[in-house]
């Protein structure tokens, strides 16, 4: 998995690896099956870029030689406490309606908001890839939802309807500290800051199995922490 990045758009175009400042990042795959869509297997690709500056915008592309995608481009948040202005969306429960999705999603790019989050309920059928499939291709005259994820960081919450399935955790990243007790190697809760706010996003729909009470002592402990002087705000999805 290959991921080529740069401040210059030309100079990503042209690049084959690292070379006159484009840097070059390789990460992980995940392999598996849908479990409603009989032998039908998704291989899905992550890679995390690490010490990226604040407040700056960057081109990249991923893939291999002779088979990259398009230079997209995406920025990076003012830095914490920072009193920067910015926006944010707030979107969810696209699941029956993937093209008005697209529509959303054009709209966002169009107006410039710095990221998104998401409440849930984004396919019908959380396991079923096909559905993923349709949501990330879904298109408003030849704009897709891909082209929106590929620019603006997307912060999901698990809903019922993705019910905490494989191919939620697998193609979502979002930051991983494992709590005791949480599933998902990390992924059903978390937080982050973003300039003047902290965010957490929660799930309201545990898996069977799950320890509930951990999370709840987990957001205990995470606003127990958060600077009100840097982030004065704090918003719980």
């Amino acid at each position: 998995t290959v991921l080529l990045y740069d401040t210059d758009k030309d100079a990503v175009a042209a690049a084959e690896g690292p070379d006159a400042g484009v840097k070059r990042v390789t990460g992980h795959h995940m392999l598996y099956g849908g479990v409603l869509d009989g032998s039908n297997y998704t291989r899905v690709h992550e890679v995390h870029v690490c010490g990226l500056a604040a407040s700056t915008s960057y081109h990249y592309k991923v893939g291999a030689p002779g088979a990259w995608s398009a230079v997209y481009n995406v920025s990076t948040g003012p830095a914490v406490g920072s009193t920067e202005p910015y926006s944010f969306a707030v979107t969810g429960d696209s699941r029956d309606e993937p093209a008005i999705f697209a529509q959303i999603q054009e709209k966002l790019v169009s107006r410039g908001v710095d990221f998104q989050i998401f409440t849930g309920d984004a396919v019908s059928i959380g396991n079923k890839q096909t559905d993923w499939n349709k949501w990330f291709e879904a298109s408003n005259m030849g704009f897709t939802v891909q082209d929106a994820l590929a620019r603006i960081p997307f912060m999901p919450s698990n809903g019922n309807h993705e019910n905490f399935a494989i191919n939620y955790v697998a193609q979502f990243a979002v930051p991983q500290h494992v709590g005791k007790g949480e599933l998902g190697g990390g992924e059903e809760y978390y937080s982050f800051d973003y300039a003047s706010a902290h965010f957490v996003a929660l799930n309201d729909t545990p898996p069977a199995g799950a320890d509930f009470a951990s999370q709840l002592t987990w957001l205990k402990d995470d606003l127990a922490k958060v600077d009100r002087a840097k982030t004065p705000f704090i918003f719980v999805f």
